[in-house]
């Protein structure tokens, strides 16, 4: 099935523009190191996209009655979540991984779809740099 280009221009659009919040996040921490404020924003906002990524899968699932799918989009949740109760040194690095994991079962999931592979790759090369800087500027 082949997407119209204004729907690829939306998500292209709307995908970076999930990016500006971490962005500003990580702009913060590198501003304000010791801020705990602006480590947990970025911490905080990377774990909800993750879960977001995961929830895809969970639509996807449910049209195509893909139990093995329907599990994996809860894991990314609750990666996420187990992110948000420990330390920031800890969290910041698997959330990053999470993300990288996410997008190994996407290359399989939407290999017919390669523009939406290039955006993912793309997104995820964007948002596993930022929280590796925030990480590293917040040790």
């Amino acid at each position: 099935m082949q997407t119209s280009l204004h729907f690829e221009r939306r998500v292209h659009w709307l995908g970076y523009l999930g990016l500006a919040p971490l962005a500003l996040g990580s702009s913060w921490v590198l501003i304000e190191p010791a801020s705990a404020t602006a480590i947990d924003f970025v911490k905080n906002y990377a774990a909800i996209i993750l879960t977001f990524v995961g929830a895809i899968h969970w639509g996807r699932a449910m049209h195509m009655q893909h139990s093995s799918l329907l599990t994996w989009s809860v894991l990314p949740s609750l990666l996420a979540f187990s992110c948000l109760m420990i330390p920031s040194s800890i969290a910041l690095p698997f959330l990053a991984l999470g993300f990288i994991l996410q997008l190994m079962l996407d290359s399989h999931q939407y290999r017919p779809l390669p523009w939406f592979l290039r955006i993912r790759f793309h997104l995820t090369a964007a948002v596993v740099l930022l929280l590796l800087v925030a990480w590293l500027f917040s040790l």
